[in-house]
């Protein structure tokens, strides 16, 4: 992703071991981003399903985020903007002071000591929510995804 190419400002290290660094970040944020979709998985609310995914795009706009899609009878709902949004600064760096040193270690394990010294900004990354919502007895589980692409 975008982070990791600010390697490329560093003529010692290879595309194969960007392209490494990226992979094993994006295998190792994901298993861990699983374990919690699996550990907390979907919330209940008592609102009928199509009602929740329209108060779900309303709150992803006011957020900040430009919904791309939004069907409230499949229960289906997706918002992009760049990042950092739907966090401000503040929470941007919040986040990254939590997920910075084991990014680092994962790219330092693939692109030697150069790994200690990559950052993580937000320029030039979209966020993409995307929420589901299934009719659930007296109303509706709903479940969010998050990530980041680059733009």
């Amino acid at each position: 992703m975008a982070w990791v190419l600010s390697l490329s400002l560093v003529g010692c290290v290879s595309v194969e071991e960007k392209q490494s660094a990226i992979q094993k970040v994006n295998a190792e944020f994901r298993a861990c981003y699983e374990r919690t979709i699996r550990a907390r998985g979907s919330r209940h609310f008592r609102v009928p399903k199509e009602r929740a995914m329209e108060r779900v795009a309303v709150a992803l706009e006011t957020l900040g985020m430009t919904v791309m899609r939004a069907d409230s009878l499949t229960g289906y709902v997706r918002a992009r903007a760049p990042a950092p949004a739907p966090l401000d600064a503040t929470e941007w760096r919040q986040a990254v002071a939590r997920d910075l040193p084991q990014f680092r270690r994962i790219v330092a394990g693939e692109v030697g000591l150069l790994g200690w010294f990559v950052d993580f900004e937000p320029e030039g990354l979209d966020i993409i929510i995307t929420v589901t919502g299934v009719d659930a007895g007296s109303g509706v589980d709903m479940s969010a995804t998050m990530r980041m692409v680059e733009r």
